[in-house]
């Protein structure tokens, strides 16, 4: 490690002997970390592969350190400014940047602009970051919305299938009551038909359609039609998809959809 390497001597040659010094370095594959004020060694680091500058940062309004160092650009030294802060008179400072060679001063105005432009770099960062997650905090809610959106359709879709389990139950004992009573007379049997229709159309908002065959669930007693035989006959068993039908003293074993 070199602390201001090049110092203590004419800056040229300083500059020139630690250009050579960090040369030898390099062809040795020699790890080495140098700080110095010097402009060449700071073009040095910018321009030799196998070498890359540091600075550490100044804040250019306080002109204090804030001890972070960062990569890929040189710093400044704040001479001047630092110079000026202490007091020293407006005409010598100007006086003195007067006399700084002209690629001295190329060198600190592209350091200035770099570290404005880092600056700049940074302020749109974190702005990103910001709405980045502003963002995520949105696509949250709006997750949180949906999920209890979800649930509450899941909600209604359930008391909608309760409802509707207990129309379907209450048609089913309708439709019994009307097998019982095929010997009324027709005023009668029509009134029940009325109330079966009604509790249908009641049925459909709720419950989905389905088939005849997937619907039809029949009980032992019940009286059903067979269109296939076109003739009314009476259930005497029930199983998965299938019936057996009693129909003039005969019994059928019928799949539910016949």
């Amino acid at each position: 490690m070199f602390d201001e390497l090049g110092a203590g001597t004419d800056p040229a040659e300083g500059a020139a002997l630690g250009a050579a010094v960090l040369d030898s370095l390099l062809s040795r594959r020699c790890m080495t970390v140098v700080t110095t004020h010097h402009s060449a060694l700071k073009l040095f680091g910018a321009q030799t592969g196998g070498a890359v500058n540091a600075a550490m940062e100044f804040d250019p309004v306080t002109l204090k350190p804030t001890y972070r160092m960062i990569a890929g650009r040189p710093g400044r030294s704040y001479g001047l400014d630092m110079a000026a802060r202490f007091g020293i008179p407006g005409e010598i400072i100007e006086g003195a940047r007067s006399r700084l060679e002209k690629d001295a001063l190329r060198l600190e105005d592209l350091l200035e602009g770099l570290e404005q432009d880092a600056r700049d770099l940074a302020g749109r960062r974190e702005e990103t970051e910001q709405e980045r997650e502003a963002a995520s905090r949105d696509r949250a809610a709006a997750e949180r919305e949906l999920t209890a959106a979800q649930k509450a359709a899941g909600e209604v879709l359930a008391r909608a299938r309760d409802e509707a389990r207990t129309i379907l139950s209450a048609l089913r004992g309708k439709l019994r009551d009307l097998s019982r009573t095929v010997s009324m007379e027709p005023p009668k049997v029509h009134l029940v038909r009325s109330e079966v229709e009604q509790l249908a159309r009641q049925l459909q908002p709720a419950e989905p359609e389905r088939s005849d065959a997937a619907g039809l669930q029949v009980q032992p007693g019940e009286r059903v039609k067979i269109p296939k035989f076109n003739a009314i006959g009476t259930v005497t068993a029930s199983f998965r998809g299938a019936v057996e039908v009693d129909v003039a003293g005969k019994t059928f074993r019928l799949q539910a959809q016949d």
